[in-house]
């Protein structure tokens, strides 16, 4: 059996360059709202219409959810390894990407109506972020091989 091995390296770069994005992105946001810069603060519809937009937000992060788990299982069911690890990288992006949006979407509409409840949430968005560190443990678990060998 050939060695299986995953190099480690791009996807590391990847998370800490959406990690520190989304940090970044929080951060400014508190910055321009703290100094008093929202857009729609006394406009009314605008505040009620947030609810729904973060309401939209949960289901479809539950849709992208559900098709992550619908994919990895695909990826299973591969049995070139080469094939695997190129369809998981894919969906690791994926995931980081959709991440980042999130977060970029609660920074925005914390711009646009200065809730707090909206930077809270971009702050839970970073924390549930911390945990998709590309580690072993992971990998293994997800890709169902315990034979990787990884690569710093």
């Amino acid at each position: 059996m050939p060695m299986q091995l995953i190099t480690l390296k791009p996807y590391k770069h990847l998370y800490f360059r959406a990690l520190v994005i989304c940090v970044m992105m929080v951060i400014g946001s508190y910055i321009l709202v703290n100094n008093g810069w929202v857009i729609l603060e006394v406009f009314d519809p605008a505040r009620k219409l947030t609810s729904p937009i973060l309401g939209g937000m949960v289901l479809i992060a539950l849709a992208n959810s559900f098709y992550q788990q619908k994919k990895l299982k695909q990826l299973n069911v591969l049995e070139d390894f080469d094939e695997k690890v190129a369809a998981y990288q894919s969906l690791y992006k994926n995931k980081i990407y959709w991440y980042v949006l999130s977060c970029l979407v609660s920074c925005g509409l914390f711009i646009v109506t200065g809730r707090m409840f909206f930077l809270y949430f971009a702050i839970f968005e970073i924390v549930i972020f911390l945990p998709l560190f590309p580690n072993p443990f992971v990998f293994k678990k997800e890709l169902q091989n315990e034979d990787i060998v990884f690569i710093k």
